[in-house]
């Protein structure tokens, strides 16, 4: 007969692989957007990623690409669900020690079960569960759920303590700021449940602590080997504290305001909280967490303050502009583990109500079930999502072989780098927001392979950019299709989804919609496929971009069937409220006043400040002869742009004048 240790050690492997095969199918087969392209080539090269480094993601990532299944970024993935499943199973133990009372063995066990659900199967968790880049924050959540483990267990041997000293230490050559802000949970912790601690002890911890750390050496060893990929110059304390301390973001977190945190606020209770989970349950934290201060105060009070200091944390530092707030959500996949305690213990006092054994445990059972069932037929599915690695080969399409491509924005860097050093595509890179740093520069002309030019500093980043495109024009420079496109003087004519950069003059005589190559579009218009806020923001809005100018090319000479072609093509991509109004000009201008108005009241639905909607409208209610609506639609304008010219010279010929 197998001992209790064994017992347990065979259940909890089956019901890793049950887990397993339960989030095993919605893994994304390829990368998603954002950083993930990123960390897979850290991997596969053992690069450092950008600030602050990720030096223990990295060195396991590259262990789980050795594993022969899949291509390359379905094992990075993997490697996200690995340790997701792991915290699950961590959380469990966890929640065991925290709910027991004696007689109620099997619903604490129930109880436990909800509470690795409710972690497992919150909305950002699972989907970071998902993507290479999620790896980062689910081996984070693993190791403090072992950490508190280990302090809760102190008081039966102080060894534990020892434990929890080390995979602290270990934590921080992970993503030491999501560690840091715990830190007074910890401390509350070690003083609530261990013995007095004396100084031998602490040194000891002290010693468990640095040999943790020491997984940071990874960054100099790296660095002075020169990966094809890797962030900063990392020789000394100086650089070590450069790429720890996010040092190339100082200036724009030191630009965050209290509006800022309020307004991330606003957005965790209204948009992120209650998006974890159906029927609201997210906020059935609340009451959880009181009852836990009151029935389990020991514990209570420690899992209260690691929330509160992780989530008022977060949003203190977080830098996100109006619009990108959602860009927070994967900083807090740690905080569910304490959410997911509150949620569970709250069930399991209600069940408690009810007065016989037998009863308390059937429903239990039924509400683990019914619970486990809700949040898995919930969960983000991504099996059949290929759009962002899709965008990335439609872009190096775009691209002649040789040619140098200057990127801005994520997906459009990274995307392009991985496909230059994974997939061996023959272009050069430039990160443009990089130029300013010499590690990087040195970096270009070591990956340059010979052919690239790298200038010298400009005196300012424009210029910078210019002497580099201008020493680089024989070979062919294109840029991204967003962002700083008009600090340039140079002519930029489009090309798929880059812009030719016009060094020479004019453009070649080709036909320039020949440079618009698609590769694919799998599933980007499958409704079963869930797209993330990166997705849209990275991916759509670019495609939606390029499509939109290529549209108003024809549209400028007139070729109204062909701009139609576009601008429908593009508002598929991204619901643009200029795109679905100049849509609407166009059936004006073919006499379809039905389709006009559709596609300007469109627009206007989606922004009622569209100032080319209000002008259509305007211009459409005046061939009516409808002066009242007209002038309606110009006084809009006029509250929106007091000085809007088209607007006036409206005014005046619905008035009579000139």
């Amino acid at each position: 007969m197998p001992d209790n240790n064994t017992k347990r050690t065979i259940l909890f492997c089956l019901a890793f692989l049950s887990l397993w095969a339960l989030c095993i199918t919605k893994i994304a087969p390829t990368y998603i957007a954002g950083d993930s392209p990123e960390t897979i080539m850290a991997f596969n090269f053992l690069g450092i990623q950008h600030p602050p480094g990720y030096a223990l993601n990295t060195l396991l990532g590259k262990i789980f690409i050795l594993i022969p299944l899949g291509n390359i970024m379905f094992r990075s993935a993997m490697m996200a669900v690995f340790f997701n499943i792991a915290t699950a199973i961590a959380l469990f133990m966890m929640a065991l020690v925290i709910f027991a009372e004696k007689g109620k063995k099997t619903e604490v066990y129930c109880a436990a079960l909800i509470a690795a659900a409710f972690y497992l199967f919150s909305n950002t968790v699972f989907f970071q569960g998902l993507t290479a880049k999620g790896s980062v924050y689910t081996l984070h959540d693993f190791l403090i759920a072992v950490i508190f483990i280990s302090l809760f267990k102190t008081r039966e041997n102080m060894r534990y303590i020892y434990l929890a000293s080390f995979l602290f230490g270990l934590s921080l050559g992970n993503h030491w700021q999501s560690s840091v802000v715990l830190f007074p949970a910890m401390a509350l912790t070690v003083i609530t449940e261990g013995k007095s601690i004396n100084a031998k002890t602490w040194m000891k911890c002290s010693l468990f602590f640095l040999s943790g750390t020491s997984v940071l050496i990874y960054l100099f060893i790296r660095s002075a080997a020169h990966p094809v990929f890797g962030w900063g110059d990392i020789k000394d304390l100086k650089g070590l504290i450069w790429l720890l301390s996010r040092g190339q973001y100082t200036p724009l977190e030191h630009a965050h305001t209290l509006k800022d945190t309020l307004r991330l606020f606003k957005y965790y209770l209204l948009n992120i909280l209650p998006g974890q989970y159906p029927l609201m349950l997210a906020f059935v934290l609340i009451p959880g967490a009181c009852l836990l201060a009151w029935k389990k105060s020991r514990y209570g009070y420690i899992t209260i303050t690691a929330f509160i200091t992780a989530v008022i944390s977060v949003i203190i530092v977080a830098t996100n502009e109006p619009g990108l707030e959602f860009i927070i959500k994967q900083f807090l996949t740690f905080t569910y583990i304490f959410a997911a305690i509150f949620i569970a213990y709250c069930i399991y006092w209600l069940v408690g109500l009810l007065k016989t054994g037998p009863i308390r445990i059937t429903v239990m059972c039924l509400s683990l079930a019914f619970i486990i069932f809700l949040l898995y037929s919930k969960a983000p599915d991504y099996s059949r999502y290929f759009i962002s690695y899709d965008y990335s080969r439609n872009l190096v399409k775009s691209i002649p072989e040789g040619a140098v491509y200057f990127a801005e924005g994520d997906l459009n860097g990274y995307g392009a780098l991985y496909m230059k050093n994974i997939e061996k595509n023959n272009i050069n890179v430039i990160t443009t927001i990089l130029l300013d740093q010499d590690w990087y520069r040195e970096q270009l002309k070591r990956t340059g392979n010979g052919v690239l030019i790298v200038t010298g500093k400009g005196s300012n980043a424009v210029d910078d950019i210019k002497n580099l495109m201008y020493a680089n024009r024989d070979k062919g420079v294109y840029y991204s299709n967003a962002y700083t496109r008009s600090l340039l003087s140079f002519d930029l004519k489009p090309r798929g989804l880059v812009n030719e950069v016009l060094i020479n003059g004019e453009p070649r005589n080709y036909d320039p919609y020949f440079y618009y190559k698609l590769y694919s579009y799998r599933g980007i218009f499958d409704s079963k496929i869930k797209y993330d806020d990166f997705t849209v923001l990275y991916t759509f809005e670019h495609y939606g971009l390029s499509l939109q100018v290529l549209g108003s090319q024809f549209d400028t000479k007139g070729d109204i069937d062909q701009a139609l072609f576009y601008y429908k093509r593009s508002f598929l991509f991204f619901k643009n409220p200029d795109v679905a109004a100049a849509m609407g000009n166009c059936y004006f201008r073919k006499g379809d006043y039905e389709s006009d108005m559709g596609y300007l009241k469109q627009a206007l639905q989606i922004n009622e400040k569209c100032i080319p909607a209000h002008y259509y409208m305007a211009v459409y209610y005046m061939t009516m002869k409808d002066a009242v609506k007209a002038r309606e639609n110009i006084s809009e304008i006029l509250e929106l742009d007091v000085n809007n010219e088209d607007a006036k010279a409206l005014l005046r010929k619905l008035n009579g004048g000139v």
